[in-house]
């Protein structure tokens, strides 16, 4: 009953995890679904409100633009005749306002005051031009989009006009946008439809009640009860998103998108809600869901029938063989299953079981044996990658290469219990292998011997360092390594290994043993790794030894290019005042330099008399890329501390960046003054083809190039001595 139970336990728990898992994902696809079919349905709309949007905008645009290209309006607007525009515009404002909600229709200047309204009494309130206006006045170019002015939310059109060329004036016409357009957007497609302002531009425009914890209010609106967005929603449309929420009221389950509004300038103007409820969808979805739990469950029931039926009934025989197993756990290791059972699965187990039986008497004599043997393999590599992991630990803080060859010699030494280690490295030219690191006294000899091997097919060393392959050698008396015979007399067995960095051999490794048959083909991999951790360490250390080297010469270069250039700079500039000096008064030129200030210029480095003195005097040299290109002297009050010192300092670093800068820029102006005088002597020259214009050219050129000099040419002559032209 025992197995019964453990074995029907986990297969009702599976199956009960099965049943489940089919009906969550039954149930969040239905959600889904649900919720992507309503989220798609409230994207359209949004579509269709920004299209309608989009229709009122080229309409207005299109009247506005229809209205400027009126010859009658552009001469009505060049003469300022408002009777002219009144017969003009007001028939046609009052069928577009009953046609096409049309609230907007009027004539500006270029200056952006009013000519004329159609829509409205100019002597109501003073008159302020919106946005679109002074955009079509500043840029002469017509603009549509949303405008909020005047107490009103429209979609305006403004284009200019002109008159023979000139700008005059331009026309503007607004589409309402308000509570009667969304009430037609409800009818067409239901839900409820909201229109919300940003409170900065609607506080002193519309008289709106704000959305709670938001920074809208609502303008126009088709709801009843204003169900709205949360205030992360609301955050997130100020940022240019769309969101979508499923809130539930009272019952009810809505679904709530909130979209940005933008003016014609791009600008957030504010957000449109479209509030659907979806009640009776979800009625719907939470009847199928239970439909589809009963079921489920019903399902679940009959299969667990099932399967404890069966499994009682097939379980039988192996309770006898669990009896069985239980006498051998118990030491009894000749028990048999002396049950009969079928041809199938089960008899061939208690068949197989009397067969194991038998076989276990005689394993059990050597396992403990075997696992003994590989326990103390495993041992042994286990050590051997832990000296992998200290080389790699110590190597990335080392840089220094002797150093590092010297500590992973010691370390091979200490953990692998080896007579011999030694670290070879290739010459530049790869023909030899030179011994460059030895922790033995034998191997430190050769060290100051310099003893190398050539790289070939003659020793072991030679032929890896040749080709790169690990070499094993069980008994050193019959291998070619130069060092058994004389140099290491006990050694028994070898191991050589390739150091490699980027499949290029830098380097051997090799590693000897007073033990015969120390290393096995098994340790190569092993050894391997260390060899590879070694070669990474040798490679850094080589790369930041180089590194190094170059950032010096790199420094020294600069150095010298800088303190050149310099010098260059005053020789050929004779600079006229090569100092300034100022006292709090006045500025005047300068040639003195102190003793401290010529010793800073001599050490490099900031100087300054004894604070104990009355006014401290202070030398700091101007440097750049470490040479000296001038010196600031200053006298100090009393009580000044460190930090004024320091603000000098800084300063300072910056005025010679500064000065650098200068005398760049100026020597690159002179080269690209000569550059052009000489193009343009060249091209006067070459515009010319007879010789006496040639010699001409060229003298008049160069002479108004070099002024306050004389210039000769002359052709000499090619066969006589006596030097005459």
């Amino acid at each position: 009953m025992i197995l019964t139970r453990k074995l029907l336990a986990p297969t009702l728990i599976l199956l009960v995890i099965l049943l489940a898992g089919l009906f969550g994902y039954f149930y969040v696809n239905l959600h889904n679904a649900s919720h992507a079919s309503e989220e798609a349905s409230m994207a359209s709309f949004n579509d269709s409100f920004k299209a309608e949007l989009a229709n009122q905008e080229r309409l207005a645009i299109s009247l506005a633009l229809q209205s400027a290209n009126s010859i009658d309006v552009q001469d009505a607007i060049t003469k300022r005749d408002t009777q002219m525009l009144t017969s003009i515009s007001e028939p046609v404002f009052t069928e577009l306002a009953d046609r096409s909600n049309i609230v907007t229709y009027q004539f500006h200047l270029p200056d952006g005051s009013l000519l004329y309204s159609a829509s409205h009494d100019t002597n109501e309130s003073p008159f302020v031009a919106s946005p679109a206006v002074m955009a079509v006045n500043s840029d002469n170019q017509p603009v549509s989009g949303l405008v909020i002015n005047e107490n009103t939310l429209g979609i305006v059109g403004v284009a200019p006009v002109f008159n023979r060329g000139k700008y005059i004036g331009c026309v503007e016409i607004a589409v309402g946008l308000d509570a009667p357009l969304l009430a037609r957007m409800k009818e067409k497609y239901g839900g409820d439809w909201r229109i919300l302002l940003v409170q900065g531009l609607a506080s002193s425009t519309v008289n709106a009640p704000p959305v709670e914890d938001s920074n809208f209010v609502v303008f126009a609106s088709t709801q009843g009860n204003q169900i709205t967005a949360k205030t992360e929603n609301y955050l997130r449309v100020q940022e240019g998103e769309t969101t979508i929420i499923h809130p539930t009221v009272n019952g009810n389950s809505y679904a709530v998108m909130s979209s940005p509004l933008y003016d014609f300038s791009g600008n957030l103007l504010g957000a449109l809600d479209i509030v659907y409820n979806h009640t009776h969808l979800t009625n719907e979805q939470n009847n199928r869901i239970a439909v589809a739990g009963l079921v489920t469950l019903a399902v679940l029931l009959l299969g667990a029938f099932i399967l404890i039926t069966s499994t009682r009934r097939t379980l039988s025989p192996i309770q006898a063989l669990t009896r069985a197993a239980a006498e051998i756990t118990e030491g009894h290791s000749a028990s048999y299953v002396n049950v009969e059972s079928e041809g199938d699965e089960i008899g061939v187990l208690i068949r197989a079981f009397n067969r194991m039986t038998t076989q276990l008497r005689g394993s059990i004599s050597n396992l403990e044996q075997r696992i003994a043997d590989r326990t103390h393999e495993l041992e042994q590599q286990a050590k051997r990658l832990r000296v992998a992991t200290e080389i790699s630990q110590f190597s990335a803080s080392e840089r220094d290469l002797n150093k590092t060859l010297e500590r992973v010699g010691h370390l091979l030494m200490s953990r692998l219990e080896c007579s011999f280690v030694g670290i070879f490295l290739l010459e530049k030219d790869g023909t030899h292998a030179i011994l460059a690191s030895s922790p033995t006294k034998a191997g430190k000899s050769r060290i100051q011997q310099k003893f190398r091997l050539p790289v070939n097919f003659e020793t072991v060393v030679g032929f890896v360092a040749k080709t790169g392959e690990a070499r094993i050698a069980p008994d050193v008396r019959f291998s070619a390594t130069q060092f058994s015979d004389t140099f290491l007399p006990e050694s028994r067995s070898e191991i050589i290994l390739a150091l490699k960095s980027e499949n290029k051999t830098i380097g051997v490794l090799d590693i000897h043993s007073e033990k015969e048959g120390a290393f096995r083909q098994a340790d190569l991999s092993v050894m391997q790794i260390i060899a590879d951790q070694l070669s990474s360490a040798i490679e850094r250390s080589r790369l930041s030894q180089e590194s190094s080297r170059y950032l010096s010469d790199l420094e020294q270069a600069y150095g010298r290019n800088t303190r050149e250039g310099w010098r260059k700079f005053i020789t050929a500039r004779q600079l006229q005042n090569r100092g300034y000096r100022f006292d709090n008064i006045r500025i005047e030129p300068s040639e003195e330099i102190s003793g401290i200030g010529r010793k800073a210029i001599e050490q490099g480095i900031t100087v300054a008399t004894p604070v104990a003195t009355a006014n401290q005097e202070i030398a700091i040299p101007i440097k750049f890329r470490g040479q000296t290109i001038g010196i600031v002297q200053a006298k100090l009050r009393e009580g000044s501390g460190e930090t004024i010192v320091t603000t000098l300092e800084q300063a300072i670093d910056r005025l010679a960046s500064s000065l650098e800068s200068a005398r760049l820029y100026e020597e690159a102006q002179i080269r690209a003054n000569r550059e052009q005088a000489i193009s343009q002597i060249a091209s006067l020259i070459g515009s010319s083809s007879d010789y006496e214009s040639i010699l001409r050219t060229t003298v008049r050129e160069i002479g108004n190039v070099l002024t306050d000099t004389d210039v000769i040419i002359q052709l000499a002559s090619t066969t006589g001595n006596d030097g005459q032209a």
